[in-house]
């Protein structure tokens, strides 16, 4: 009888999860669309960018508006960007990941760490969405990732000492690291080679993942971005500028992923522990 309930509790966690998610997801794209356009997220309403005609509140629900609209707007038929479906889905998808690696691996497991591990992840992912489209990202999710980091590791109260430290360190490696990089590019190139939000964003990383998590970050995200940029050269002979924290949130994936088979990963690959 417990194991049903509990079944039948984590089931409906999953489904509050999922819609949280997805509804954060469409709020994350009311954000990078209006904040770059100087438009408030408060008023007006959501409307149609095409013909400016608000959007009736059935057709506000995440996922499924799009679907039943079939991607066009009531009114003038304006195609829908397929980003908005796929932003809220993958929301969606973070807020159930966001929820298993809450009551998973973490040493006081707790539902209370769902909230800011989803808004960590939440805020990476409408990031890299918003690099991407802009090559900038609202300071807005800046901040409200390391709101995030920093509440997950209070609620992580296992060994104070020891993650403060490691935040600490974490966040000299990650940003430092970056700031570093990003200033010698700019006195050899005579041009920015990393934007000022790369930097930013490595300050809740390191605090999230402290010093050998943050490091895993920034070798995954620098040989994926490095290996895009190298066949975009070859394929368009030319250098654009590319968003590098779709490439960071790739780490961060990865690390949790990582994380919730092998805990220790990092400190069994490196063999050392502070």
């Amino acid at each position: 009888m417990i194991e049903k309930e509990e079944i039948v509790i984590s089931f409906v966690f999953l489904i509050f999860s999922f819609i949280w998610g997805a509804s954060f997801g469409s709020f994350g794209n009311t954000l990078i669309y209006r904040i770059p356009r100087g438009i408030s997220i408060l008023a007006p309403s959501s409307f149609c960018p095409k013909c400016k005609s608000p959007i009736l509140w059935y057709e506000k629900i995440p996922i499924l508006s799009f679907i039943i609209l079939k991607g066009k707007c009531s009114r003038c038929g304006a195609r829908i960007p397929y980003i908005y479906f796929f932003s809220e889905l993958l929301s969606a998808i973070l807020g159930v990941f966001a929820f298993y690696i809450s009551t998973s691996y973490i040493s006081n497991s707790s539902l209370f760490l769902f909230f800011p591990n989803f808004f960590f992840l939440w805020s990476f992912l409408f990031s890299a969405i918003s690099d991407i489209i802009y090559l900038a990202v609202p300071t807005v999710l800046i901040l409200v990732s390391f709101i995030s980091a920093v509440s997950a590791r209070i609620i992580d109260m296992s060994d104070i000492k020891f993650l403060l430290l490691d935040s600490f360190l974490g966040v000299v490696l990650g940003a430092g690291t970056f700031f570093i990089v990003r200033l010698i590019y700019a006195l050899l190139r005579k041009k920015e080679g990393l934007g000022e939000g790369d930097v930013l964003f490595m300050i809740p990383v390191g605090v999230y993942f402290g010093f050998w998590g943050t490091l895993f970050c920034i070798i995954i995200s620098s040989f994926f971005g490095g290996l895009f940029g190298l066949i975009l050269s070859i394929i368009k002979r030319k250098r654009d500028p590319i968003p590098f924290i779709p490439f960071m949130f790739l780490g961060v994936l990865l690390n949790l992923l990582l994380k919730l088979k092998y805990h220790d990963i990092f400190e069994r690959f490196f063999q050392f522990h502070f």
